[in-house]
């Protein structure tokens, strides 16, 4: 793995310039290559269909059905591994992340938990600690299956809709980083 001294190279730059700053220390290093991620099938999320009737027999706030999925993340660099997994949330509810499939986006969001339902995953970061049986997984070639939970929950009424309202779908960005 390449060290690239990016102090030294943003101290010359500087020294060029009609500005000169006391000091600028940059801590952190360069890396060819981080995990790769999802080469399982499902870096994406894939969740259930759902009807509107059904959204419709349920109360406002009932969850319409949880699925267990995992991000499968392998050949990672042995440092620590920072997971924060980041999405639009509903306004009347910060763990409901929005549906950007109509028409079922007015009826239902989805949600991100941590294995164990007791975590929203959204804007939170999990890490998994270089020299622990997760990591040493995930720094191989057969990788670690980092476990996430996805399900449905209803956050309001829509009157005489009744037609099948496909399949639904938000948008997750994932942000790994890498620390020492």
């Amino acid at each position: 793995m390449k060290k690239v001294f990016l102090a030294a190279a943003v101290m010359a730059a500087l020294a060029s310039g009609s500005v000169m700053a006391d000091t600028i220390t940059i801590n952190g290093e360069v890396i060819e290559n981080g995990c790769t991620v999802g080469d399982n099938g499902n870096a994406d999320i894939t969740l259930n269909k759902i009807t509107v009737q059904q959204a419709k027999a349920a109360t406002i706030g009932a969850h319409l059905g949880d699925m267990a999925s995992s991000f499968k993340l392998s050949s990672c660099p042995a440092y620590d591994i920072n997971i924060q997994f980041v999405a639009d949330t509903v306004a009347t509810d910060a763990n409901a992340i929005v549906n950007t499939e109509a028409p079922s986006n007015t009826v239902i969001a989805h949600h991100l938990y941590n294995e164990a339902n007791t975590e929203s995953l959204n804007g939170t970061t999990q890490t998994i600690a270089n020299g622990t049986p997760e990591a040493d997984s995930a720094q191989s070639a057969n990788g670690y299956y980092f476990p996430i939970n996805v399900g449905y929950t209803k956050i309001a009424e829509v009157d005489d809709q009744s037609s099948p309202a496909g399949i639904t779908k938000s948008v997750v960005t994932m942000n790994i980083t890498y620390a020492q």
